[in-house]
């Protein structure tokens, strides 16, 4: 009897196909991670409003913050002078000041001064009187009393109650008992806009983060698509990473585009370490798409969605001194604030870019950062559900 030879894997004259051996481990785990960043950057640039909101708006805004904040020849008062004789000699005194006061005066009735101070549309209104009460005495300032209408409240309205009376004092006659000069400080790193650009980075990082990542994922649960990852080999641990660093290049493409345009129409640089500054942005990214992830972890609804981010960032952004200094809300306070991610982000970039810190000084907010981008994290993958 024939013995049947069986056929052989290796022999290279079999027609056997030898299986295909299974994908190891670390290259599966890779290709899911890339897949997802690859997909949530082909879909973000298949929304053309989405481009604008991210790139687009931030730079705009900073050109017109800094525009509206970067006078250099002048400080502008408008006030309104009530209605009343001598009220034409207050308004031409107002108008002969040093070059760099502007005081825009007019004369209006009192109704309408009091309802423009009301309303914000002028600083402060300027009430002609008599020295001896009746109205319509005296030719000369001199023969004037007026009385100052202001809010001592806004700092606007006090600063143009100074100065107003300051220039009517001088119109009248009055002479300073001590010489003064006044030397007028605008060297750059000192100036609003470069107190406010990294406010600016780091509100930009903050939105891009808790809307770019925590909305997007409740809007893939909502559509019911998060249900269909379920049946995908990728982890949650995968899905969320990829979640992250697919944000990351849109952050840092908009940080980037932020920087080359206050250098163009400000001249604003970074003046300290550039790997401390690369360090800040990489963190503030990381912890604000975390943020993200944690409140849509369970979210169901967009409408909650949107009130929770709304409830987180509206906080920071009062606090974190990205319009003014944190130090107003007084001194008790000022450990937690510089605990919250956002004011630590806004101080080391500061640091950086006005103070040119190093790697040495930034350590501290650098750390606070870490820890909540570790917290933020670890929370996503035990709260966060697929459904």
């Amino acid at each position: 009897m024939t013995s049947v030879e069986e056929p052989r894997i290796n022999d290279p004259r079999s027609d056997v196909v030898p299986p295909t051996p299974a994908p190891c481990l670390d290259n599966r785990h890779y290709s899911a991670l890339w897949q997802i960043i690859v997909t949530r950057v082909k879909e973000f640039f298949r929304h053309p409003s989405a481009i604008f909101w991210v790139y687009i708006f931030p730079v705009l805004m900073a050109i017109v913050l800094g525009m509206a904040f970067e006078n250099p020849n002048a400080e502008t008062f408008i006030v309104d002078v009530q209605s009343a004789p001598g009220a034409a000699l207050i308004v031409s005194a107002l108008g002969k000041t040093r070059p760099e006061i502007v005081i825009r005066a007019k004369s209006v009735d009192e109704a309408a001064a009091r309802m423009n101070l009301k309303t914000g549309r002028t600083m402060l209104v300027v009430v002609p009187q008599s020295t001896d009460g009746v109205a319509g005495v005296g030719p000369s300032l001199d023969a004037l009393q007026v009385e100052y209408l202001f809010d001592a409240t806004r700092q606007d309205s006090v600063a143009a109650r100074r100065t107003v009376d300051d220039v009517l004092q001088r119109a009248a006659g009055r002479q300073d008992a001590i010489a003064i000069e006044d030397v007028r400080y605008r060297e750059i790193g000192g100036r609003y806009i470069d107190f406010l650009v990294p406010g600016l980075i780091g509100a930009g990082l903050m939105s891009a983060g808790m809307w770019g990542v925590g909305f997007v994922v409740v809007d893939l649960r909502v559509r019911h698509l998060l249900k269909r990852f379920v049946t995908t080999p990728m982890n949650k641990a995968e899905f969320l990473a990829g979640l992250i660093l697919s944000r990351f290049f849109f952050m840092m493409t908009e940080v980037a585009l932020m920087l080359i345009a206050v250098w163009w129409l400000f001249d604003i640089h970074v003046r300290g370490s550039w790997l401390a500054f690369s360090i800040f942005i990489f963190l503030g990214a990381w912890v604000f798409a975390g943020m993200g992830l944690v409140v849509a972890s369970r979210t169901m609804t967009l409408e909650t969605a949107s009130g929770i981010i709304n409830l987180v960032m509206l906080p920071l952004w009062m606090i974190s001194g990205i319009f003014f200094q944190s130090e107003r809300f007084g001194e008790a306070v000022q450990p937690l604030i510089r605990l919250t991610p956002l004011a630590a982000l806004i101080e080391g970039l500061r640091a950086i870019m006005i103070e040119g810190a190093g790697m040495g000084q930034s350590l501290y907010y650098m750390g606070v950062l870490l820890v909540w981008a570790v917290v933020c994290f670890v929370a996503s993958l035990k709260l966060f559900r697929w459904y």
